[in-house]
């Protein structure tokens, strides 16, 4: 037996999964399904004769007013996307469609309205605009720079940071691309790791480069990138946090001078120039290159220490540090080894050449005077030397022979 419309029409409305109701052109519910009864929170009594603005949002109320007044004006659909209050406080969203049943003769009877449950959709959207407002936050006032930059290089988004960082203003900078600003000593290495980063054999990279400055001078940065995918995997632009560490990096050089080199003259400390003989010596041993070491030791420097002051001291030794540094070539090693002591590697230099060096030497170290409370002085050298050959197969035994060389040396200049 075929069920009757009628009956076919009553349980469409009372048990689709949609809100409905019936509206009387004076705005009260004259009938409610299941469906909104559940969306909104309330009974079926609660509702037939009472009017939606007892259970829509305050600040939703106006708006629906002007709409339905508008809908009972034109006969035009009523659409509109609002809040109701449940009796619990809970806010929903429902999107509300309606439109007016009209008599053959045009004259309006009542509206049927739908009320589609959105909640879920606007909470989504609501959590999607505070996390982009957080980021929009976070992105702005970060204290480090921030950027998004496309495959290209060219600058999408940049922070005030960023822009303090560079120098450039924020039109400017986005006028430009990454590698324009980059050192070109590090493009290629740019290049190479955002070619990884892409291919996907890394997921991010941190590197240390150099920026051009708007003013025209370096600036040393660390620059930290992810690649953003959309949902095929394909890169969409990458987002860098990019910090300062000029000042870092010129402290670390500090921290490294101060422990390769002596404090008082800047030559090399002997710790330092062991490294390098040790070098130079393994050098010569794989290419057979002439090269020679010189122990340099001041004669009788003690007595200039006792006579005029420590100070007087380290003046004669500074200045005797800087004649021997003008006077070795830039390829040569020079440190200071011990109190008065001194030493120079000489790389490619023929052995009779060696002699003429020392000559030269104790000459330019002898006419390194200083003035003391009217008194000019200044002190010989002592000078050893010792090629690095097979007769000297490390720096160890090298450093022996030159220094028992200085001895004799100095032995024969006492006789």
């Amino acid at each position: 037996m075929i069920e009757p419309v009628a009956n076919m029409f009553e349980a469409a409305f009372e048990l689709g999964p949609t809100g409905i109701a019936v509206i009387g052109m004076d705005g009260r519910f004259v009938r409610v399904n299941r469906a909104l009864c559940q969306l909104l929170g309330r009974r079926t009594d609660e509702l037939v004769g009472s009017t939606s603005a007892l259970f829509t949002h305050p600040d939703d109320v106006q708006r629906t007013a002007e709409a339905y007044t508008h809908l009972r004006n034109t006969g035009t659909v009523f659409a509109i996307e609002k809040r109701y209050l449940r009796p619990d406080g809970e806010v929903v969203w429902a999107s509300t469609h309606g439109q007016t049943v009209k008599t053959a003769d045009g004259e309006a009877l009542y509206i049927v309205a739908h009320f589609l449950d959105v909640t879920a959709i606007r909470l989504s959207e609501q959590r999607e605009q505070e996390a982009s407002a957080l980021f929009e936050t976070a992105f702005a006032d970060a204290p480090i720079g921030m950027a998004l930059f496309a495959g290209t290089g060219r600058w999408l988004k940049v922070n005030r940071a960023l822009c303090e960082l560079t120098g450039y203003p924020e039109a400017q900078l986005l006028g430009l691309t990454t590698q324009e600003i980059t050192h070109p000593e590090d493009v290629d290495a740019v290049l190479e790791h955002r070619r990884a980063l892409v291919a996907g054999e890394a997921d991010h990279y941190s590197l240390e480069q150099r920026y051009l400055h708007a003013q025209d001078h370096e600036i040393w940065v660390n620059v930290s990138v992810s690649v953003v995918r959309d949902q095929a995997g394909q890169p969409l632009h990458f987002i860098a946090h990019i910090e300062p560490i000029s000042e870092r990096r010129e402290l670390q050089a500090s921290l490294r001078a101060l422990a390769d080199h002596d404090p008082l003259t800047g030559l090399w400390n002997r710790r330092r120039f062991g490294e390098e003989l040790a070098r130079e010596t393994a050098r010569h041993h794989r290419y057979a290159e002439p090269c020679a070491l010189l122990v340099i030791d001041l004669d009788d420097f003690k007595s200039v220490n006792d006579t005029h002051g420590h100070h007087a001291g380290d003046e004669l030794l500074s200045l005797i540090a800087t004649r021997i540094r003008a006077t070795l070539r830039t390829s040569d090693s020079v440190a200071r080894i011990g109190g008065d002591e001194f030493a120079a590697i000489l790389p490619n230099v023929a052995p009779d050449a060696v002699s003429h060096v020392i000559r030269k030497l104790r000459r330019v170290i002898l006419a390194s005077r200083i003035t003391v409370n009217g008194e000019t002085f200044s002190v010989s050298a002592s000078i050893g030397s010792q090629p690095l050959d097979g007769n000297a197969p490390d720096q160890q035994a090298a450093m022996a022979k030159a220094d028992a060389a200085m001895y004799q040396s100095k032995a024969y200049a006492r006789a």
